[in-house]
């Protein structure tokens, strides 16, 4: 297991320092990718997702902090 753990956000590509999700993970690469296939879910993040990628948009994430995962 990683001993670090990785805060992130997703920003609309849209906006100068739109931050629309703030989240966490040990692979923040993979959860990207997660996020941008996450087609089953009916959340608000999952719709502004959904909706930039109709306009062949992406959302940027962005690495905010590294933290120990303890």
């Amino acid at each position: 297991m990683s001993d670090i753990t990785y805060i992130y956000s997703l920003e609309d590509p849209r906006y100068k320092d739109c931050i629309r999700y703030i989240g966490k993970s040990i692979n923040p690469n993979d959860r990207f990718d997660i996020h941008l296939k996450n087609f089953g879910s009916n959340d608000h993040k999952t719709n502004w997702i959904q909706s930039l990628l109709k306009q062949n948009l992406k959302p940027s994430q962005n690495i905010l902090d590294e933290v120990p995962t303890s």
